[in-house]
């Protein structure tokens, strides 16, 4: 669990179909917008990838592993990909 700015403890912002906004990194969860500040790390989970988000205006204490799928900021994933990120998918067990 996480904090938001009123300080009451939300459920982590996992992104869905009904939260995402049309800018590409931003959601919507009950009035509040969350945006991607940065991707940190990938892990692959069932197959499917993960994705270490930094929030904006939130400290390193909210950083949320989100599924790839739920996340709308091609542009952030695909330079965290170039980077050559030490979790890629062939890196070694998960």
């Amino acid at each position: 669990m996480w904090s938001s700015d009123s300080g009451v403890e939300d459920e982590d912002p996992v992104m869905d179909s009904d939260s995402e906004t049309s800018s590409g990194d931003e959601i919507s969860d009950e009035g509040e917008e969350y945006v991607i500040e940065a991707i940190l790390d990938k892990r692959i989970v069932h197959g499917k990838p993960e994705y270490l988000c930094k929030w904006k205006d939130y400290g390193e204490e909210d950083n949320t592993w989100e599924p790839g799928e739920n996340l709308d900021c091609p542009e952030q994933i695909e330079a965290f990909e170039a980077a050559g990120n030490p979790a890629a998918p062939n890196a070694g067990p998960e």
